[in-house]
């Protein structure tokens, strides 16, 4: 059962594009903007591979409540889990999705590190990552009283920290926990390895802890009512001021926009539009636009001494 899709991520990409076009940001503003850009996308696309997945595997299954992209805020920490599973034996697999295509290695001190062209690069532990939400998660359970009773005793959930990586992805050494680290194309037939269900036939334990179908769902609800969707302000993130108006350069200070088109004016230009301003409306023109106001009859002197225009 699919409880919660992921969020849509659309709008926050769309605001850092617009950022990140902006004429006047510094060199390193520009780079921090494009790293997060990049970092977005590509954990965007890892987080939607791995959704598909799971929800090809469990949209169907009364056994399993779904929960993509939850975004937890208790005691001033955050819990971001990328996919929440839930098993009718209160397995919880929390889940972080890593969007590494090459290959990943993890060393004998526990340190992450991924394929970037010819070189390793260290990155943070997605395990001890998921180990913090997981904290966090288990504290606003207890606080709010979330789980079923068993006997008029909250059962206790079984949490297991479950990181995704692309199929094609190299994890080496090979005995890492494979327990912990899955390939995305194997998480379906390999669920029952981290649930209870995976416990021999007649397990007493097992069997006390087995929940229905519409309890796995109403203890997933009362978790999506806790979401808390992400709300970056990139500008002040990356220290740029939207309201401020833009600093000229010295080369186009003297530079307007034509009132038409929005065309740049240069200052010749606008200066004659100033002294015909009853021809062009007091607007200032750009060449263009300045060829499409008809000009006015020229006015001549009569043998009289009066004013006449001509033809």
């Amino acid at each position: 059962m699919i409880i919660k899709s992921k969020d849509d991520t659309r709008a926050a990409v769309a605001r850092l594009h617009d950022i990140l076009v902006r004429k006047k940001n510094s060199k390193k503003q520009l780079a921090a903007i494009e790293e997060e850009l990049t970092r977005a996308l590509a954990g965007a696309e890892g987080e939607n591979q791995a959704a598909r997945h799971i929800d090809a595997a469990l949209r169907d299954s009364e056994d399993w409540g779904v929960i993509h992209d939850l975004r937890l805020e208790h005691k001033g920490r955050v819990a971001q889990i990328d996919h929440l599973l839930i098993s009718r034996f209160f397995d919880i697999l929390v889940i972080g999705s890593r969007h590494v295509a090459a290959a990943l290695r993890v060393d004998a001190a526990g340190e992450f590190h991924v394929r970037s062209g010819d070189a390793w690069k260290t990155i943070p532990s997605p395990i001890e990552e998921n180990r913090r939400h997981i904290i966090v998660l288990n504290e606003l359970i207890q606080r709010h009283r979330l789980m079923p009773t068993r006997l008029g005793l909250p059962m206790q959930p079984a949490f297991r920290n479950l990181i995704l990586v692309p199929a094609e992805c190299h994890i080496s050494p090979r005995r890492l926990d494979e327990a912990i680290i899955v390939k995305i194309d194997t998480v379906d037939r390999r669920l029952a390895e981290f649930t209870g269900a995976s416990k021999p036939p007649g397990d007493i334990l097992s069997v006390t802890k087995i929940c229905s179908t519409r309890t796995i769902m109403e203890f997933a609800h009362s978790l999506v009512g806790f979401h808390h969707p992400a709300a970056c302000d990139y500008a002040a993130r990356f220290g740029i001021d939207l309201a401020a108006p833009p600093v000229k350069s010295p080369a186009h200070a003297d530079r307007q926009r034509c009132q038409e088109c929005g065309a740049s004016v240069g200052a010749k230009l606008a200066a004659f539009c100033r002294a015909n301003s009853r021809r062009f409306g007091k607007r200032v023109l750009c060449r263009d636009c300045q060829a499409a106001v008809p000009v006015p009859p020229r006015r001549h002197i009569t043998k009289n001494g009066g004013s006449g225009h001509s033809a």
